[in-house]
């Protein structure tokens, strides 16, 4: 599993958690993660496996609101575009 932290200080309240219609809004807050699940015995050790991870494009753009994620080869694509706006796939 691949997770991306954000923030990891003290507590704070973030612009991006402020109401859309509100004066303060900036922008959505952008995060994620990736999960790839195999067998054990397809990586003899934890490094062969950071190694195969590595090698895999992740693709991360945006083009106005919409937010567009891709992980994978040629072997499995998994893809997302995401309406930051509307706040839906």
């Amino acid at each position: 599993m691949i997770s991306i932290v954000n923030y990891e200080g003290p507590a704070k309240v973030f612009w991006e958690y402020r109401s859309l219609a509100g004066p303060f809004f900036k922008s959505n807050v952008r995060n994620g993660f990736a999960l790839w699940v195999a067998p054990r015995s397809e990586f003899p050790s934890h490094e062969a496996f950071q190694q195969a991870l590595a090698s895999v494009p992740l693709v991360d753009e945006s083009a106005g609101s919409v937010r567009r994620l891709e992980f994978g080869d040629v072997s499995g694509l998994v893809a997302l575009e995401y309406d930051l706006m509307e706040l839906r796939p």
